[in-house]
């Protein structure tokens, strides 16, 4: 029981120390990108000039500040698990390690539905995402 007890405790300490990383990097980027747009908004317009998108169609800046926002709430998200986990494996709070657990749990729940109702509503999904793409395809190319 000891040495199993001891590998979870280093995976666990090992994974979300990793999730943190990755989710104070989203906050970092996410912020970045919000508060600096000045910076991001030079390398957004290049890259619309390399992958031929026309910056005129699309609103760059409801674009870059959209895609911040959501940056931002996913980082801190994955941060608050990754520390939930982290410091319940690593110092054995049981309290953190219950939430943590209820979190992932939820998540794999989520996760699931999405994938069955994905499954289930094949014809539908197709159907809305073919009528978007035309949509887009009209207004973009004008034909």
């Amino acid at each position: 029981m000891g040495c199993g007890l001891a590998i979870a405790r280093v995976f666990l300490v090992v994974v979300n120390t990793f999730f943190t990383v990755l989710g104070i990097a989203l906050l970092v980027i996410g912020c970045l990108v919000k508060f600096k747009e000045d910076l991001v908004t030079k390398y957004a317009k290049d890259l619309f000039k390399v992958i031929k998108l026309d910056s005129a169609v699309y609103n760059l800046d409801e674009l870059l500040s959209s895609s911040a926002i959501v940056f931002i709430i996913v980082g801190v998200v994955i941060l608050i698990v990754g520390v939930l986990g982290y410091f319940g494996a690593c110092c054995g709070w049981r309290v953190f390690l219950v939430i943590y657990a209820i979190i992932v749990i939820l998540v794999i729940i989520v996760e699931i539905t999405g994938v069955v109702l994905a499954a289930l509503m094949k014809k539908d999904t197709q159907l809305i995402i073919c009528s978007i793409t035309l949509s887009v395809s009209n207004t973009v190319y004008n034909g």
